[in-house]
């Protein structure tokens, strides 16, 4: 099942698929035909290798083009609620035609904080965003992920929106949100974190001197771990 991937690239796999069972059986296949010589795959790998197969194969039909520019610009968010929606599309009536994506199978809406969210489900998100990339000038996309960055960083996933920050290349954004979130992304989503940041050419870094800051506080912070981790390890395999 794993097809020889190792335990980093499962980790990233289930990041990239949320575990979802589907999810995964397309990926796994989607690598078999991508992967060569033996190189260890990447979280963007993964990512192309699973949105990529999603767009063939999973790439919704809409009746309505409206329908289907909403379901684009949706797909820009990791989640919605009915203001950000509305923000993102314009459109007052959004919400109903949202429930009608839950309808259809496309995702899901849930609740959480005293919110009603939705979100596509993953492959069908990463389907559609593929596509959003195609359709939506670069203007729009990120006008749309500053639209999310913005309204996510109150309540939203803070990896989530640092991502969204990036991709709205609002880069110097990010420092004060990750100053306020220090303690959790430090703590629980170091990995997280460095992921995007790793992205990011060396010329944004160089220009944007905050960013690089974030990220040489979370390669710290991850040395740091690492080295208690071996240091909890050595005592306790000397008995101490």
């Amino acid at each position: 099942m794993t097809d020889g991937l190792d335990l980093e690239e499962l980790h990233l796999l289930h990041d990239v698929t949320h575990g979802h069972a589907l999810a995964t059986r397309l990926a796994l296949t989607a690598l078999r035909n991508r992967r060569s010589g033996g190189n260890s795959a990447d979280r963007a790998e993964i990512v192309g290798a699973v949105s990529a197969f999603a767009t063939r194969e999973l790439l919704p039909t809409f009746a309505d083009a409206a329908h289907e520019q909403v379901a684009h610009l949706v797909a820009l968010a990791p989640e919605v609620d009915g203001p950000l929606a509305v923000a993102l599309t314009g459109r007052d009536d959004v919400w109903s035609v949202v429930r009608s994506f839950e309808r259809e199978g496309l995702g899901r809406v849930y609740s959480r904080g005293g919110r009603k969210l939705f979100a596509f489900h993953a492959l069908v998100a990463a389907s559609l965003t593929r596509q959003a990339l195609i359709e939506i000038d670069g203007v729009g996309i990120r006008r749309a992920r500053s639209f999310a960055a913005s309204h996510l960083s109150a309540w939203g996933d803070p990896v989530d929106v640092i991502r969204l920050l990036l991709a709205a290349e609002r880069e110097d954004d990010v420092w004060p949100f990750f100053a306020r979130n220090f303690s959790e992304l430090s703590q629980h989503r170091n990995s997280e974190v460095i992921q995007p940041l790793n992205a990011v050419p060396l010329s944004r870094l160089e220009e944007h001197g905050t960013l690089a800051i974030c990220f040489a506080v979370m390669l710290s912070e991850s040395e740091r771990a690492r080295r208690a981790d071996l240091s909890a390890w050595l005592k306790s395999e000397s008995g101490d």
